[in-house]
């Protein structure tokens, strides 16, 4: 199954800061069986208020359920 997620937060609208965030999130869940599922994400972390970064730092997950 696929996964898109989006998530944005801007503390003041008025002034550009550093907790002006945003977040892209693509992942992968996949059940081997109907009790497990493996689950995978890839966040791509947008900060505006950093000058001259332009490409987003980026993280990745790893998890597994099970039974929930």
């Amino acid at each position: 199954t696929g996964v898109v997620g989006f998530e944005q937060v801007d503390t003041d609208v008025n002034v550009d800061n550093t907790n002006d965030k945003t977040r892209l999130t693509l992942g992968l869940n996949y059940r081997p069986v109907e009790a497990v599922v493996l689950k995978t994400d890839l966040h791509l972390n947008y900060n505006k208020a950093v000058p001259g970064i332009e490409a987003p730092t980026k993280g990745f997950r790893f998890s597994l359920a099970f039974l929930f």
